[in-house]
């Protein structure tokens, strides 16, 4: 599997120039926020994220993005970024899984996408995944997680009441959140874990938040 190197297109290299060998995974840092969405009839049919980038790949992956030299950069000077970005995550699923009675779900990305830079200089991309099928969360949970399965990128939701909406979602509608328990096997393999060097396997999913959203 390709890691997230991919998406970050010459990251990997810059943090090799900026860390010792003794850092370890991740290198990256996305905070998130997630709006999951409901139809009329109260099922769950995708998920808005936004998606906050760490100061440093912020910096790096706008440089030279700013083609009216205003000193500020705009959505449609974003634009070209935020496509390569989406085309780059396809392969990963956009760092999207979707369960439903235990089951992966399958989704698309929406064309409805945006990026701008906060005013604390960080890049912030917002995009919808729509589900496939219509989930229905008063028959069972609907769960998700967003995550980089090789851990080049830590992904977690904001430490913030609205980092999760459950807004338009019938009566009595829920979330849980589980917080990751990795084992010490898991953590000392991230830790060996080098800039350039990728896991064998799905290392990152031992790492992710997954939320739990209910209407019973």
């Amino acid at each position: 599997m390709m890691p997230f190197r991919t998406f970050l297109t010459g990251f990997a290299a810059l943090v090799t120039l900026w860390v010792t060998p003794a850092f370890a995974h991740p290198h990256a840092w996305i905070d998130l926020a997630v709006d999951v969405r409901f139809s009329e009839d109260g099922r769950v049919v995708g998920l808005a994220q936004t998606w906050i980038f760490d100061e440093l790949y912020s910096v790096y992956a706008t440089e030279g993005l700013d083609s009216d030299g205003d000193g500020a950069l705009s959505s449609a000077e974003l634009r070209p970024l935020l496509e390569n970005n989406m085309r780059n995550l396809e392969f990963y699923d956009w760092f999207t899984k979707i369960r439903y009675d235990g089951a992966d779900q399958d989704f698309t990305l929406s064309p409805e996408m945006t990026s701008r830079m906060r005013a604390d200089g960080r890049l912030e991309m917002i995009f919808t995944v729509d589900l496939a099928d219509a989930l229905d969360p008063k028959a069972g949970p609907v769960d998700y997680a967003l995550y980089d399965p090789s851990f080049y990128v830590e992904m977690t939701h904001l430490k913030a009441p609205d980092a999760i909406e459950l807004a338009g979602g019938p009566a009595g509608c829920g979330y849980v959140k589980d917080t990751p328990e990795p084992n010490p096997q898991l953590i000392a393999a991230a830790l060996a874990l080098g800039p350039t060097e990728t896991p064998d396997e799905d290392l990152g999913i031992h790492f992710a938040e997954w939320v739990s959203v209910s209407c019973p």
